[in-house]
Order: structure tokens, then sequence, then C-alpha cells
């Protein structure tokens, strides 16, 4: 005969189980309800944006406005970065800072050379 004490143990260890599983399939559920709510709102923008050419080149205008911002953005890191670089190389001697700038010229001559043949394919 199991003993009482086990019995107890097991039913609650079920009950756990059991909340458990109904938790993650309640989140389950909740997630898969949003992503049909995500569809259904992006197959009814889609629709009005065919229907309306107004609002579809004003939304391809904001989309270039966008990419051209985030390029600026980027250009700006990229311009802050090369004047930390400039500053850090200024405090090492000379000699290793030639060398330096020759590393880093080949670096970024090779990184260049492979985004170029990459956007040409």
């Amino acid at each position: 005969m199991i003993p009482e004490k086990q019995i107890e143990n097991l039913i609650k260890n079920l009950v756990k189980f059991q909340q458990i599983g109904s938790e993650y399939l309640t989140s389950l559920l909740v997630e898969a309800s949003k992503e049909v709510v995500k569809e259904e709102i992006k197959r009814e923008l889609k629709e009005a944006f065919e229907k309306n050419e107004t609002a579809r080149r004003l939304l391809q205008r904001a989309v270039k406005d966008l990419i051209k911002s985030k390029a600026l953005e980027l250009r700006a890191v990229v311009l802050t970065l090369e004047a930390l670089l400039e500053a850090g190389l200024t405090a090492i001697p000379e000699d290793v800072r030639k060398e330096m700038y020759k590393e880093i010229a080949s670096y970024l001559y090779s990184r260049f050379k492979e985004m170029l043949e990459e956007g040409t394919k």
C-alpha cells in the first residue's frame, strides 16, 4: 500500500504540472491571438494604401526620409568614431601611429572591397 504522504505529494505535483501546462497554453493562445490581430491590421493597412494614392505617396516619402535619417545617423556615428580614433592616435608615438594607420587603412580597404563585391552580386 502507498503511504498517504506520497499520494498527497503526487497529487500536489500533478496539480502543479496542470497549472504550468495551463499557463503555457494560455501564453501560447495570447501570443497567437496577437499575431492574428497584427496580420489583420497589416492586411487592412495594405488595402487602405492600395485604395488611397495620396496616402501611399506620403508613406513612400516617409520611408525614404526614415532611410535617409538612418544613413545620416550612421554617418554621424562613423565620424564620431573617426574623431575618437584620431584623438586616441595622437596620444601614441609617431612610429606606432604610422603602423596603426597602415593597418586600419588595410582593414577598411578590405571591408569596403567586400561590401562593394556583395553590392554588385
